[in-house]
C-alpha cells in the first residue's frame, strides 16, 4: 500500500489567520487588519468553533472520527515498514459525568494518592484483563527493537521540533509514522499543535467569566442545596475536591478515605445530571464565547474550526479508505 502523505494546500488568507493565532491568541495584537484584509470579516463565532471551544456538539464525533484516522493511518505506516501497530479504539472524551465510572474510583484521587503497589493490588479484573496496548508491547521489545521501533514511530531526538504558542510550547516530531498521519490529516503540525492548544487557551480565558456569571451561581447553588439533601455540605464542587486532597494529605490513601470519596463523587454526579449543570455550563461558556471574545479572537476561532473540520471530513474518509483495503485484504487471503 503506498503511503502518500500529502499536506493540504492552504489559502494565503488561512495562513495569516493561523499565524496570528499562534503569535498571539488572546490578543492578537497588529493581526486582524492583515488577515481580515484576505478574507470575510467574520460576523461573529460559528457554531463550529463554539462546539470545538466548549467541547460540545460536534466535538465527540469529530474527535473520534480523528483519532482513529490517526491509529489507522500509523498502523498502515508501520506495517508497511515491517512493525506490528495495533489500532486502539478511541475512548470517548471525558465530557460529562460518568457515574459508573466514579462509582469505581471517585474523582480519581485515590489513585493520585495512593502508592503503586497499593494501587496495584486494588486495581480491576477488568483492569488487568485489558488489551495490551503499543506502548506495552514497546516496553517488553529489546533496547534495540524498542529504539528501532520509536525511529520508525517519531525519528529520533533531532526531530524534535518546537512550536510556540501563548502559555504553552509543544514539542513535536516532524519526521515518522506519527507525524505523517498528522501532517495527512491536518495539513501541517502547526495545525495540529493549534488545535491542541489554542482553544483550550481561549476556554480558560473564560473561566474567570463562567464562574462569576449569574446563571453559574444560580446553578451552584442548586447543586449545593442538592448535596446538603445528600448529606454532603459543600457550595461548589470544587470544595468538594479540595476537602477530599486535604484529607489525603493529612491520613493517606486509606480505604475509608477511599470510600468517601467514592460517595462525595457519586452524589455530586448524580446532583450534577440531575439538575442538568453540563449542559446548562456549556450554554454559559458558548453566551460567553460570543460576547466577551474580541473579533479578532473569534475570526482565528472560527478558521482553525474550519481546518477542524477539514481534518474530520480527512479522516472519516481516511476510515472508509482503510476498512475498505482491510476488506480486500481479507478477501484476497481467503
Amino acid at each position: 500500500m503506498s503511503l502518500a502523505f500529502r499536506p493540504r494546500p492552504r489559502t494565503s488568507a488561512s495562513r495569516a489567520l493561523l499565524a496570528c493565532a499562534v503569535t498571539g491568541v488572546l490578543a492578537l495584537a497588529g493581526c486582524s487588519s492583515h488577515a481580515a484584509s484576505q478574507s470575510t470579516t467574520a460576523s461573529g463565532i460559528t457554531p463550529a468553533a463554539l462546539d470545538l471551544l466548549t467541547r460540545s456538539g460536534s466535538y465527540t464525533s469529530n474527535e473520534k472520527a480523528l483519532s482513529l484516522a490517526e491509529s489507522e493511518l500509523i498502523h498502515s505506516c508501520m506495517q508497511a515498514l515491517r512493525f506490528p501497530y495495533v489500532v486502539d479504539t478511541p475512548a470517548p472524551p471525558d465530557l460529562g459525568v460518568d457515574l459508573s465510572q466514579r462509582g469505581v474510583q471517585g474523582y480519581g484521587l485515590y489513585a493520585q494518592y495512593a502508592s503503586s503497589a497499593t494501587h496495584e493490588s486494588t486495581s480491576s479484573a477488568a483492569t488487568k484483563a485489558a488489551k495490551k496496548t503499543n506502548d506495552q508491547y514497546i516496553r517488553r521489545l529489546p533496547e534495540k527493537q524498542a529504539t528501532a521501533f520509536m525511529r520508525a514511530l517519531r525519528g529520533t531526538t533531532s526531530d524534535l521540533r518546537d512550536i510556540r504558542m501563548p502559555g504553552t510550547t509543544l514539542t513535536l516530531s516532524i519526521r515518522g509514522c506519527e507525524p505523517a498521519a498528522r501532517k495527512r490529516l491536518y495539513g501541517s503540525m502547526v495545525t495540529y499543535a493549534q488545535l491542541r492548544s489554542v482553544p483550550q487557551n481561549l476556554s480558560a480565558t473564560l473561566d474567570t467569566r463562567v464562574q462569576h456569571d449569574p446563571g453559574f451561581s444560580a446553578l451552584m447553588r442548586k447543586w449545593s442545596t442538592c448535596m446538603t439533601a445528600a448529606g454532603y455540605h459543600y457550595a461548589l464542587p470544587a470544595d468538594a475536591q479540595d476537602q477530599l486532597k486535604a484529607a489525603y494529605r493529612k491520613q493517606g490513601a486509606t480505604a475509608a478515605l477511599r470510600r468517601r470519596e467514592i460517595a462525595v463523587a457519586t452524589a455530586d454526579g448524580e446532583c450534577a445530571l440531575r439538575l442538568r449543570i453540563p449542559t446548562h455550563v456549556i450554554t454559559i461558556r458558548k453566551r460567553l464565547a460570543a460576547t466577551a471574545l474580541t473579533a479578532q479572537q473569534q475570526l482565528a476561532m472560527n478558521q482553525l474550526a474550519n481546518e477542524w473540520l477539514t481534518a474530520a471530513t480527512t479522516a472519516k474518509h481516511e476510515h472508509v479508505t482503510a476498512v475498505q483495503s482491510s476488506d480486500a485484504g481479507g478477501q484476497g487471503q481467503g
